[in-house]
């Protein structure tokens, strides 16, 4: 092509070679541009028959052929797939691109599914040859249309039948093959594989040139005849003759022809090639076609079928091959020697080459053809066989007769080459992998030295050994992938590389037994032992394990039994092994005993029934006396023999039919698995009548107890502690308990066991569910438990169990006896809105992280997290899955022994609530059973039967055909919405409900005719006089209590859904109409001595019902609510989010909201038409009181209209606005924010839940929807902008007209970041106002750009008066402060059932109604109120309104608490003095956070012995100490809660930064919230981790961090970031310990050029700018004066390894803070600021230079480092100074070890006299200028010989076009040119590392995230 620009992927940037290429274009380059893009409009406009993309095809002269597509055939290659009437791409399809880029199909598998709406799946690097993850991709995810060639339906087709993977095509509905022709017996294999498979297959047809033109949907795909079908739309198709006739399709002579294509999907042209277009084109009755090439011929019906080609391609495993080109390479191989040669398909196998190769020679060698070949070819291109012959056979014309080449035997061929150098197989693994190759390529034996390929191997049939191996020796790809195996195509060369797998997978150290007889107890063994002995107590036995076999046939020696018995226990020590507590030293040593010299059986037991059988086994199990542990007697036997009778054998030495062995171990010796081992070892030792065994040397249990201490457990350990991270163990489960009992008491062991066996249809289900879901069925059982416990505990959603792991986690533990089951804690944190596939996806999850985990002891783990194994919560519930062994029957000799099942009544409860699972994958019956088993001690038989029923019930709803309800589906729905309500249940409450009785459907009528007028009055219910009498009798109405049967009805909103509030006031009216319960009074009738209901009527139903809005923090202020709501409010229906139901006390029923607000058409009528009144009541919102408890306001509907209306006066907001709504609903600010902006006509904006403090999303809002107008508290809007500000994202405020800020104070600091952020033509208001006055009363229009102190809070609102009152109630003058009264429109209608509050509150002056605010103002002179603070203590913090009352209250609930102040601090925090001797401040947090929301939490406690007093005796604010860091308990001195990494240090930094700036230190187990933290500053935390982290929400959300509120905690979190994926430039903490820069005030020069300073821009003045990641000072922007008055800054301080960086010529040590500094962390980086500037500044650089300028650094740098080597990096300038700093310190005998130059500039005065600009020295900088260092006898290159110095140039690849000057571009232009930047002129070019800077120029590589990444990490290598 002769290309000038090739268009690369970064990663394969340094694949091509420079010289051959003149422009390089990175991908991404070319795409950034077009990300903004939200417009059609705005992509580049494309012409139809413009250039779309170039495909290559092979061609015929060898090269291969360009192929150019248009647009438009593009574009109809797509409509015509499209358009097929086949139906093949749909919107709801699932898409796989398998082909690569050079098949012209993947053109269309990417573009085909995006344009018709489908979901496309792309596989990732190398996927399509590892053919599992292929199969497991088409499956997980779900995979609907697949295009495939033959080759990969081959590959497929073998996986599938080795892997027994029926299921891989489930999903898919059409699959289209396309590239060459399917042989018919893999055809026929490949249908039958199939099955009863629902896919569809289609055949398509295409070339590079045509693109896809025909395609034929296969309705028998049995036939293995496939054509290749109809031409698409658009398309037409015509087979010519040799003689140049068109063929009729309806002519049956088979006739042969080819393929000529018409239509607008042809190709445009070959590129380059006008000769080769013009060949391949046609005409026929005058349309274009083009020929293909394709021969072939119509059948009976019609339809086209191929033949082959007209030329001498071939197509071989999908890939069109020139023959040709190989044909040219084989000649190559022997110049001279090969005379001709011909290269074809091999008849017997057209998966095969067969190259003919003419020559006299007679000792050509093969090998060294086919080495040729590989190296020149495509691995597909090479031969297979090589034949030799002495010439071709030629036919009567002259040319080659390929009919007439002989045809190669493969056998023969094959056998020769094996012969010529045959090698046996010479050990196990060669054998094995000698078997592999014969069964693949059909050998009988195969030499160990030959090449695959040469004995007919190709690749498809390599990928086929490959995944062999994969199968035998279980590796996967990422291990080791397939280019070894090709590199090294031999068996001793396969079998040395699998040999190296199994060695790497075999851990490095085997263990060997010890020989010992006495050591430290197993960790499992302690569990055990401590277990029995401390929490069970009584005479039933908990660990005893039994296995009871009955001989079914023949007979069994008693004295063969007994030795057999003592043989294994001979073999197995752990089966004589004692436990025995040491005192001394308080440990638990296990010692082996010689009890197998003494064992006998236990004396024999006789049964007449099978009933009588299993009461001895039951007493057997529960006998605690069966076993000693203290002895080492943990083995029992005994036989049970059926009573015979007189005339019966009675011989004692002999076990005959139906006599039962019963075989008995303690927990503490053995686990599941343990059972089948001993029974093996016993049949084959009796069996062989071993009487006794040797010196035993197999690894024993004792031996695994030493070898497990010994392993490394620190990475365990770390992840134990991460999943209990913020558990609370005194949370437990709410169980359905009957009795309590905490776990520290003792048990008794008794069980109540339930079984639930599930049928067939059950079970099926499941196992196919999880096959499916690819989970096992341990994980889906689990996941289940967790669904039934989430729903069984009312929705806890923190659920953390123990598990039952068998824990043989290593090859020599899979045949020992003994006991390894580990006790593991599982957590899931459940999302109530998870459906049952997202539950688990994340069990899965779980259990896959716990598996490289799970041999951590549980003592470790309850000690790493402070639990003591007596109260650990998660040791209560316990999950265990069995599955049971096929082997139910034993072979003794002749005898058959068969193993009985367990009986219920053998259970022993080891845990309070344990679920077992039984699985038998062998069972034709049940495959899936239940065991549900519960301590006596906590719950009755009765309880746990109920609870083994639920439990039933939701698995049927999972899994059952037969759906219990519709609505259940757990690939969909919610597991909240799982039922554990029974169906019997259910119908019974729906009886209850709706079906009465016939004397009370007769009393329902009487009231409905007395309601129509007759009468008004009837006898109470027998139900409402049980009430009525049980809330009167039992409970004294004259004395204050909680209301008994007040019963809210509550409905939480789904997070998605909105509510109308009208149309729920209309329904609620309506509903309470329709039911006259709602609206009934009872009263007593002492005349008739009955209870009567009465009919309550209004005239105005309106009135009937008030609705009250209010807002909650915690828990516990919910319910006070709800509970305040009960007693005062009398409200009958509370109105809540779905997801807080479970938050509400038991006496709370849940309403469903969508029965009410849904009304049907009916209905309508009654709601179309509401009456409201001025007067009436509009909302109630509740705010903070001084008695504590939360005032509900009344806001009438008159008092917010007006409001609205004033604020559009004001023109705040009008229909023209979009507004985005942000306050919550606890601020009335909302309902002007909704309801208001609905009114005037704007657009409403709803976030997302959290979307508030999410300011990537918000501000994603703020653009996208053009958002006009936003009110919040200016806190919050501060953190925003500082966001946009570090974003540089300045347009998403760009359609701002109206800003709002209320709630606390306007700061000046937030109109200083406005202007930063350059808000323009938006108009700014600090709006003010409590509730009482209706949202706000007074706004100032604040002017931006004006100089001001402080921001009143202006004016009054039209409709509102205000007066100003001294302590009499006096108006105030002009200048004095007073209490602000509001009077007016907005003045509330008071609190609701508080008329004593309302009076203290409201105050009328002439006739009008004010509120008294509180809140102390006074007015300036140009009538500005200004806000001076609050007359009593309640205040605002955060934009909350807190009475300090309720939070001193709150503590003084604390009975050794005397007295409590709570004041507000620095404005920013609580800080709560208490007086009191015999309390900490632990324990104050800890209550106040169980009893007060966040925001009322005091940041600091102050604990006093006594409070200070003023004169009167009261409590002296003004003495009370101010709040001491240093005292605090947060700052401990304890080295272990100190920093301990950088990364924690670095994390350490930034809390001090935004927290309180007394605090020097803080501890790392810390909590953010005790130390002066609240949720805004969170926020800012949150986002200041965000750009310096470079991460999103959607990586780490805002939630995380808040529950782990620490910095240990938050290091870790950030540390599971990978920071290496950054892709724009952020700001990073530089761990700064010297230097300050401060800013010129007003400085002005030229132009910046970053080898001098010449800047032309003005900045305004910044003072004493630490540099720290708060820096944003770009050099391209500041200026400087006084440079040098801080020389350096020192970052990392703590590191050995020193880098000196020296500074560009614009700027100082900034210049690297956002570029090499965050990558360079392991380097003490030392950072200098520019000397030349600062002599700049004051005119006093003339004759320095840089031999002048280098000793004023060295002074320094000798100070920091005393001794080389020295290693020094700058850019341009600063690497100049770098290189002479060097020259002088290796000439002073000092070494220099690295010197890295960012593109520097030398001898710029060649530079200058080259380019003709050597007048033009200001230009450049003098300095520059005079730079040429002499090189004697080239002394500086021998020096750095010499000392081993590194000379690094980093060079740009691209010239600087931001520059406005010429002669600057002329002077970047030469040095882009240059080889070395002119360095080769100074120094030897062969001492300079060239590192190319692709892509980037002089300057714009500070902005290239990727290459900084790079240049760092060439530099951290060196620096190693």
């Amino acid at each position: 092509m002769q290309g000038q620009y090739v268009l690369v992927h970064e990663k394969t940037l340094n694949q091509f070679p420079i010289a051959t290429v003149q422009h390089v274009i990175v991908l991404d380059n070319i795409l950034s541009p077009l990300s903004d893009i939200e417009v059609m409009s705005d992509l580049p406009v494309s012409r139809e028959y413009d250039a779309a993309f170039i495909i290559f095809t092979s061609g015929t002269t060898g090269p291969p052929k360009a192929v150019v597509h248009t647009h438009k055939s593009c574009s109809a290659s797509i409509a015509a797939l499209s358009g097929w009437d086949v139906g093949v791409y749909t919107a709801r399809d699932h898409v796989l691109q398998v082909a690569t880029c050079s098949w012209i199909i993947h053109i269309g598998e990417i573009s085909l599914p995006l344009a018709v709406g489908g979901t496309l799946v792309l596989l990732r690097q190398g996927g399509l040859f590892d053919v599992a993850y292929f199969s497991q991709t088409l499956m997980h995810q779900q995979i609907t249309i697949l295009t495939i060639s033959p080759v990969i339906i081959r590959a497929l087709t073998n996986y599938i039948e080795n892997s027994q993977q029926t299921k891989t095509f489930d999903t898919v509905r059409y699959l289209c093959t396309i590239g060459e022709a399917m042989k018919p017996q893999q055809w026929t294999q490949f249908v039958n594989l199939l099955g009863s498979s629902n896919v569809q297959i289609c055949v398509l047809y295409g070339t590079s040139e045509s693109g896809m033109v025909l395609g034929c949907h296969l309705l028998n795909i049995k036939d293995p005849n496939i054509p290749i079908g109809y031409p698409f739309p658009t398309i037409q198709c015509l087979l010519i003759d040799d003689d140049g006739k068109i063929i009729n399709p309806k002519d049956n002579s088979n006739k042969i022809g080819q393929i000529h294509i018409e239509g607008p999907t042809l190709f445009n042209s070959y590129l380059n090639n006008p000769e080769l277009t013009t060949s391949r084109f046609t005409s026929i009755n005058n349309q274009v076609y083009i020929k293909t090439g394709d021969l072939a011929r119509y059948n009976a019906q019609g339809k086209l079928f191929y033949v082959e080609r007209a030329d001498f391609q071939i197509k071989i495993r999908g890939q069109r091959v020139e023959t040709t080109d190989i044909e040219n390479t084989i000649a190559n191989s022997y110049p001279g020697k090969i005379s001709d040669c011909v290269v074809t398909k091999l008849a017997q196998n057209d998966d095969l080459l067969v190259a003919y190769v003419v020559s006299k020679d007679s000792e050509l060698d093969t090998e060294q053809i086919r080495n040729y070949c590989n190296k020149h070819l495509q691995q597909y291109m090479v031969p297979s066989i090589f034949v030799f012959l002495k010439q071709l056979p030629l036919n009567a014309n002259g040319k080659i007769d390929r009919q007439r080449l002989p045809v190669p035997d493969i056998v023969v061929l094959s056998t020769n080459v094996i012969d010529r150098q045959y090698i046996e197989p010479n050990n196990e693994l060669e054998m094995l992998v000698h078997s592999v190759w014969c069964k693949i390529l059909g050998c009988n034996r195969i030499s160990m030295v030959t090449n695959f390929f040469s004995i007919g191997g190709h690749s498809l049939l390599f990928i086929e050994i490959y995944q062999y191996y994969q199968t035998l020796f279980n590796f996967d790809n990422e291990t080791i992938n397939t280019r070894p195996f090709f590199e090294h195509n031999t068996i001793a060369e396969h079998a040395k590389l699998l040999e190296d797998i199994k060695i790497d997978n075999i851990q490095a150290k085997q263990w060997q037994t010890l020989h010992i007889n006495q050591c430290i107890a197993s960790y499992a063994q302690q569990r055990i032992y401590l277990d029995e002995k401390m929490r069970f107590f009584g005479k039933v036995a908990i660990y005893n394990e039994l296995t009871a076999l009955q001989i079914t046939k023949g007979s069994i020696s008693m004295t063969r039994l007994l030795q057999a018995l003592r043989c294994v226990l001979s073999i197995h020590k752990i089966l004589r092994t004692s436990l025995v507590f040491n005192d001394d030293d308080s440990t638990l040593k296990q010692s082996v005993t010689d009890k197998h010299l003494t064992f006998t059986l236990a004396a024999d037991q006789t049964f007449k029934s099978e009933t009588e059988l299993h009461n001895i086994i039951s007493q057997i199990n529960t006998n605690s006396n069966l076993f000693d542990l203290s002895s080492g007697r943990v083995f029992y036997c005994e036989i049970l023999r059926q009573q015979k009778t007189l005339h019966e054998n009675n011989d004692k030495e002999i076990i005959t039919n139906s006599d039962v062995l019963v075989i008995g171990f303690h927990h503490a010796a053995i686990d599941q698995s343990s059972g089948s081992i001993f029974l093996n070892d016993l049949c084959n030792i009796y069996n062989s009548n071993t009487k006794w065994l040797g010196v035993e040397q197999s690894l024993q249990y004792i031996d695994y107890s030493v070898h497990e201490r010994l392993i490394d457990m620190t990475l365990s350990r770390e992840f134990w502690r991460s999943q209990l991270n913020g558990y609370d163990q005194e949370c437990r489960l709410s169980l359905p308990v009957d009795r309590h009992c905490l776990y520290s008491d003792q048990r008794s062991g008794h069980a109540s066991i339930a079984h639930i066996s599930f049928d067939n249809d059950i079970s099926t289900s499941c196992i196919n569910y999880a096959s499916l879901h690819q989970v096992t069925p341990f994980q889906l059982c689990l996941a289940t438990f967790y669904a039934f416990l989430f729903k069984l505990t009312c929705r806890q959603n923190d659920l953390c169990i123990s598990c039952l792991n068998a824990n043989r986690y290593r090859t020599e533990l899979q045949n020992m006896i003994g006991m390894f089951v580990s006790t593991l804690p599982y957590r899931i944190r459940v999302d109530s809105d998870w459906s049952f596939d997202e539950l688990v996806e994340h069990v899965r999850e779980k259990c896959l992280s716990i598996l490289q985990h799970s041999h951590y002891p549980l003592q470790q783990i309850l000690t790493d997290s402070q639990f003591k194994q007596s109260n650990a919560p998660f040791l209560e519930t316990v999950f265990n899955f069995i599955t049971i062994s096929e082997n139910s029957q034993w072979s003794i000799d002749t005898a058959t022994l068969q193993q009985l099942p367990m009986q219920q009544s053998y259970g022993a409860a080891k845990f309070d609530f344990m679920l077992t699972c039984l699985y038998n994958p062998t069972s034709d019956d049940s495959k899936l059973s239940f065991c549900l088993t519960c301590s006596r001690d906590l719950f009755n038989e009765t309880t746990v039967i109920t609870v083994s029923e639920r439990l039933n019930h939701l698995v049927d709803q999972l899994f059952s055909s037969k759906s219990i309800s519709d609505e259940i589906n757990p690939n969909f729905a919610s597991i909240s919405k799982l039922s554990l309500i029974l169906p019997t249940e259910a119908q019974e409450i729906e009886d209850t409900v709706f079906c009465r009785q016939p004397n009370i459907i007769n009393e329902v009528v009487v009231l409905v005719i007395l309601y129509s007028g007759f009468s008004i009055e009837a006898p109470a219910s027998y139900a409402q006089t049980r009430i009525w009498l049980d809330e009167r009798i039992r409970f004294d109405p004259d004395k204050p209590q909680i209301a008994i049967y007040n019963m809210p009805f509550v409905y939480r909103l789904q997070s998605d859904h909105t509510l109308s509030i009208k149309q729920l006031r209309h329904a609620l009216d309506l509903t309470i109409n329709k039911h006259f319960s709602l609206h009934t009074s009872l009263h007593f009738d002492i005349e008739k001595n009955l209870l009567m209901q009465r009919v309550i009527t209004h005239e105005n139903k309106n009135n009937m019902f008030s609705i009250i809005e209010t807002t909650y923090e915690t828990d516990e202020q919910l319910n006070e609510i709800l509970h305040d709501e009960k007693q005062q409010t009398q409200s009958r229906l509370v109105l809540v989010h779905h997801l807080t139901k479970t938050k509400f006390d038991h006496d709370i029923v849940a309403l469903g909201i969508d029965s009410i607000v849904i009304i049907n058409d009916t209905d309508r009528k009654d709601l179309s038409n509401p009456v409201m009144k001025c007067e009436g009541v509009a909302y109630i919102i509740f705010t903070s009181g001084s008695t504590g408890t939360p005032k509900a306001v009344q806001v009438r509907h008159k008092n917010f209209i007006d409001c609205i209306h004033s604020f559009v006066y004001m023109n705040l907001f009008n229909r023209g606005d979009t507004v985005v709504q942000i306050a919550r609903c606890s601020f009335d600010i909302h309902v002007q924010e909704i309801l208001g902006i609905l009114l005037v006509g704007g657009g409403l904006i709803m976030l997302h839940p959290g979307g508030t403090i999410n300011f990537n999303y918000l501000a994603e809002v703020f653009q996208k929807k053009q958002v006009t107008y936003i009110t919040a508290v200016p806190s919050l809007l501060h953190i925003f902008f500082t966001s946009i500000l570090q974003n540089k994202n300045m347009n998403v405020v760009k359609n701002l007209r109206t800003l709002c800020g209320g709630g606390e104070a306007f700061s000046v600091h937030l109109l200083g970041l406005i202007m930063k952020i350059g808000i323009t033509n938006c108009t700014v208001w600090n709006v003010y106002g409590p509730a009482e006055a209706t949202i706000d009363c007074t706004v100032h229009c604040i002017n931006v750009t004006s100089t001001v102190q402080s921001i009143p809070i202006g004016r009054l609102l039209s409709n509102y008066r205000c007066m100003i009152m001294n302590q009499y109630l006096q108006s105030t003058v002009t200048g004095r402060g007073g209490e602000l009264v509001v009077g007016g429109a907005g003045v509330f209608a008071g609190y609701f059932g508080r008329d004593d509050l309302t009076a203290k509150a409201l105050l009328e002056i002439d006739g009008e109604l004010f509120y008294r605010t509180g809140d102390l103002v006074k007015m300036d002179n140009n009538g500005l109120l200004h806000y001076q603070g609050r007359k009593d203590y309640q205040i605002k913090l955060r934009g909350q309104r807190i009475e300090l009352g309720e939070i001193e209250r709150c503590l003084l609930n604390i009975t050794s608490i005397s007295a409590c102040v709570v004041i507000k601090w620095s404005d920013a925090h609580l800080v709560a003095y208490v007086q009191s001797s015999d309390v900490n401040e632990q324990e104050l947090r800890e209550h106040c956070q169980s009893h007060l929301p966040p925001h009322m939490i005091p940041s600091f406690f102050t604990i006093l012995d006594k409070l200070p007093l003023n004169a009167n005796g009261k409590v002296d604010r003004k003495q009370l100490p101010s709040p001491d860091f240093s005292l605090s308990t947060f700052l401990s001195s304890d080295k272990s809660d100190t920093p301990l990494n950088q990364f924690e240090e670095h994390i350490h930094d930034i809390w001090l930064q935004i927290l309180p700036s007394s605090l020097t230190r803080i501890s790392t187990t810390v909590n953010f919230f005790t130390i002066g933290g609240h949720s805004l500053l969170f926020i800012e935390l949150y986002y200041r981790y965000q750009p310096l982290f470079n991460f999103g929400a959607d990586s780490l959300s805002i939630a995380l961090f808040l529950q782990q509120p620490t910095i240990r905690q938050h290091a870790q979190l950030l540390q599971t970031l990978s920071f290496n994926d950054t892709h724009t430039i952020r700001w990073q903490p530089l761990h700064i310990n010297q230097g300050k820069t401060s800013l010129h005030e007003e400085a002005s020069v030229k132009y910046i050029n970053p080898l001098i300073s010449l800047v032309d821009i003005t900045s305004s003045a910044q003072k004493n700018i630490f540099l720290d990641e708060q820096v944003q000072i770009s050099h391209e922007t500041a200026t400087y004066s006084n440079f040098f008055e801080h020389p350096f800054v020192v970052i990392n301080e703590n590191c050995d390894n020193i880098l000196f960086v020296l500074p560009p010529g614009d700027g100082g040590a900034e210049s690297y803070f956002n570029n090499i500094v965050p990558h360079l962390s392991q380097y003490k980086l030392v950072i200098f600021n520019n000397y030349y500037l600062d002599l700049q500044a004051k005119n006093m650089e003339k004759g320095f230079s840089f031999e002048v300028l280098a000793p004023v650094y060295t002074k320094y740098i000798k100070e920091i480092q005393h001794d080389g080597p020295y290693n020094f990096l700058g850019w341009s300038f600063g690497g100049v100074l770098s290189f002479e700093l060097s020259r002088q310190l290796i000439n002073a005998g000092e070494k220099v070890g690295n010197i890295f130059m960012i593109d520097s500039f030398f001898n710029v005065r060649k530079a200058s006299f080259e380019i003709g600009k050597a007048d033009k020295v200001d230009i450049i900088g003098s300095i520059n200028y005079s730079y040429l260092p002499m090189i004697d006898n080239e002394l500086f290159g021998l020096n750095i010989t010499n000392r081993n110095t590194n000379i690094v140039l980093f060079k740009a690849s691209r010239m600087d076009e931001n520059f406005p000057l010429n002669d600057q571009l002329e002077f970047f232009s030469y040095y882009t040119n240059t080889s070395f930047n002119n360095l080769d002129t100074v120094v030897n070019y062969k001492h300079i590392q060239l590192f190319q800077m692709y892509g980037d120029s002089h300057s714009s590589w500070l902005f290239n995230e990727k290459q900084i990444l790079n240049m760092c990490n060439y530099v951290a290598n060196l620096l190693k």
